[in-house]
């Protein structure tokens, strides 16, 4: 049986997190960025609990005949104010930025000296 996330489902879900292992930090379950927040039952006992929270993709266009000199301080400028306003605007306290493929190997290095950082977690995604 599916149904709404109750409070006292949290304590619940930071034993199984502790006992798991885990390293992370737990979300704020009562963040407006926890969107959408359930539980399941087997036999009327919990036995899973899910939410889904609100992060941010990260996009960027560039002009293909910039050179790298004329690119540098626009796109450190762009993304400065665009996190400034995801955070004052959104809330948000976290975004994403994914890389495709042919993405050369300069502007990934790049990336990293903006303060992005190469997640080590398996990421994967489901369109829905």
């Amino acid at each position: 049986m599916i149904r709404a996330f109750r409070d006292a489902d949290q304590e619940l879900v930071r034993r199984w997190h502790s006992e798991s292992g885990f390293k992370y930090p737990l979300p704020d379950f009562k963040s407006p960025l926890c969107a959408v927040i359930g539980a399941s039952e087997h036999r009327g006992r919990t036995v899973t609990a899910g939410l889904i929270k609100v992060i941010g993709e990260s996009y960027l266009w560039v002009d293909p005949n910039a050179s790298s000199e004329e690119l540098a301080r626009p796109v450190r400028d762009l993304q400065e104010a665009l996190e400034l306003d995801a955070r004052a605007v959104l809330g948000l306290d976290h975004i994403i930025c994914c890389l495709p493929p042919n993405v050369d190997k300069d502007f990934a290095s790049q990336i990293e000296r903006l303060g992005w950082q190469k997640s080590k977690w398996k990421r994967f995604a489901k369109n829905i």
